[in-house]
C-alpha cells in the first residue's frame, strides 16, 4: 500500500526526487499529498499557513513546527510526523493550552496524551520508527576512511541521546562525538581571573560564577541551582504570573531561556545585564537585532564562526548527507583541531587557551577536569 492509497488527504511538502522532471511527475501524479499544504495553487515546496508571531525558542520556519500547526488548525489534518523535541517545543512553548487534546501513537497499539509529565522527557515515550540518517552518514564516514587508509577504523554506536554519548566518553567506551558548544562562561571566569574579580587561586567554575552573580540563568546546572537558575522561567508560565519562586534549571525548551535565540530574549529582559552566547543562528527579529551592538565582536573571542576568512578546508563529512542538514555535525562546522597543538587559526588558538587556562588552574578545591582529544569547531 503506497501514502497516496493510505492517506486521502495530506501536505508532504519539499522535493520528492532529485530529478527535478521526476520530481514534478510524481507531484503531478499523486497530488492528494499535496492537498493539505494550504492555498489553491500551493506547488508542494513548503506549507502555505500563516503562522503568526514568531516566539523565541519555536523556529516558525521549521518544517515540523509547520506540521504541527497544520494539525492544530484542522483543515482536515488528523496526524502528523515529526520529530519529538519539535513536539516538545510546540506544546510547551507555542501551544501548550492545547497540548492535551492531542497523543503519540504507539507502535504496541496504545496512545501517550500529552500532559505536561509526558512533554517534560527528553526521549519519546514511544515512536514508530527512529530515522537511521547518523547512523547511515557515520557508516558512509567509516568506509571512506577505511578506503583511505585511516587508522584506526571508525566504529559507529547507537545511543538514545546526548547524555548516553557523553557517559560513553566518560568511561572510554567512546572516542568522539560532536555536540554544541555550551561553554562560553570559561572565557568570563579566564578573563575574571587574568583581573582579580574573582580569585586566581579558585578554579570550580560553576561555584565562581554561582558565587559572583546575584543571580543567573544557566540551563542545567547542578551547582548553586538557586543561584544559576534563579533567572529561568518555565516557557508555559504566563509571564504576568511569574514568581522567584517558579525558576527551573531544565536543559531543554521547556526553561523559556534555553537555546540561542533564549538567551537573547533573557538578555532583553530589563532585569538581566549580561549573556554569553553563539554569534550564528539568530533569526532576523527586531528584537535580537536591537542587540547588535553587544553581539559584534565576540567573534575574537570564541571559537570558529563561519564567517571568518581563514578557516580549515570544509571537508564533506561536515556538509548536508542525502539533503539531511546537521548530520553528526552541524553544518556550519568548518573543521577539527588538535588541542595539543598550535592552531594556523587565532581563533581555534584562543579557544584552545582557555581551556588550557582551566586545565591549569590549581587549587585545593574541587574541580571539573575537561579530557578531550579532538573537538569540533562549530560556529
Amino acid at each position: 500500500m503506497t501514502l497516496n492509497d493510505f492517506f486521502s488527504s495530506a501536505c508532504r511538502p519539499g522535493p520528492w526526487s532529485s530529478n527535478a522532471t521526476v520530481d514534478q511527475n510524481l507531484k503531478r501524479q499523486f497530488p492528494s499529498l499535496c492537498s493539505l499544504c494550504g492555498g489553491e495553487n500551493s506547488d508542494c515546496s513548503r506549507y502555505n499557513i500563516d503562522m503568526g508571531v514568531s516566539i523565541s525558542g519555536v523556529s516558525n520556519d521549521n518544517r515540523h513546527i509547520q506540521a504541527l500547526e497544520c494539525l492544530r488548525r484542522g483543515n482536515g489534518s488528523r496526524v502528523a510526523y515529526v520529530a519529538w523535541q519539535h513536539v516538545r517545543e510546540f506544546f510547551n512553548i507555542r501551544a501548550p493550552q492545547d497540548a492535551t487534546s492531542y497523543a503519540l501513537m504507539c507502535e504496541d497499539g496504545t496512545i501517550q496524551v500529552l500532559t505536561n509529565e509526558v512533554l517534560a522527557q527528553t526521549t519519546a515515550p514511544c515512536s514508530l520508527v527512529k530515522q537511521p540518517w547518523k547512523h547511515t552518514k557515520c557508516t558512509w564516514v567509516r568506509t571512506a576512511a577505511y578506503s583511505l587508509g585511516i587508522e584506526p577504523a571508525i566504529s559507529c554506536q547507537q545511543r538514545s541521546n546526548i547524555f548516553e554519548c557523553l557517559r560513553d566518553i566518560r568511561d572510554n567506551n567512546a572516542d568522539f562525538i560532536a555536540a554544541p558548544s555550551n561553554y562560553a562562561y570559561v572565557a568570563f571566569v579566564s578573563a575574571a581571573h587574568e583581573r582579580d574579580v574573582i580569585s586566581s587561586t579558585e578554579c570550580d567554575y560553576m561555584k565562581s560564577v554561582g558565587e559572583f552573580f546575584d543571580g543567573a540563568c544557566a540551563p542545567g546546572a547542578s551547582f548553586n541551582a538557586s543561584v544559576l537558575c534563579s533567572h529561568c522561567q518555565p516557557s508555559s508560565i504566563i509571564m504576568g504570573n511569574y514568581s522567584q519562586n517558579d525558576f527551573t534549571c531544565a536543559y531543554d525548551y521547556s526553561n523559556l531561556y534555553y537555546g540561542n535565540n533564549g538567551t537573547a530574549a533573557c538578555l532583553a529582559n530589563p532585569n538581566m545585564d549580561v549573556a554569553f552566547v553563539e554569534l550564528q543562528n539568530f533569526s532576523n527579529d527586531p528584537l535580537l537585532n536591537s542587540l547588535n551592538v553587544l553581539l559584534d565582536a565576540l567573534d575574537e573571542h570564541f571559537g570558529y564562526n563561519a564567517a571568518i576568512s581563514a578557516q580549515l578546508v570544509n571537508l564533506e563529512i561536515y556538509s548536508p548527507f542525502d539533503s539531511v542538514n546537521d548530520l553528526l555535525f552541524k553544518d556550519t562546522v568548518v573543521g577539527l583541531a588538535e588541542p595539543s597543538s598550535d592552531s594556523p587559526s587565532a581563533p581555534a588558538n584562543n579557544y584552545n587557551n582557555l581551556f588550557r587556562h582551566l586545565d591549569s588552574c590549581t587549587s585545593s578545591a574541587s574541580r571539573t577536569f575537561f579530557s578531550f582529544v579532538t573537538f569540533a569547531v562549530m560556529a
